[in-house]
């Protein structure tokens, strides 16, 4: 699906959101590509450029 949304000519940007404490989907996103934005209200926020 990131492929497909970086293909899309009026997508600059993809974001993801998982819980703090899920250590699993953290990795596959990291693996995925996508770096650590930041952390709010117990979720960890992913971004894509």
């Amino acid at each position: 699906m990131t492929t497909w949304l970086a293909a899309q000519p009026d997508i600059t940007l993809v974001r993801a959101c998982t819980a703090a404490g899920n250590l699993a989907s953290r990795r596959v996103l990291e693996k995925a590509g996508y770096r650590l934005a930041g952390n709010a209200g117990g979720e960890c926020v992913y971004e894509h450029p």
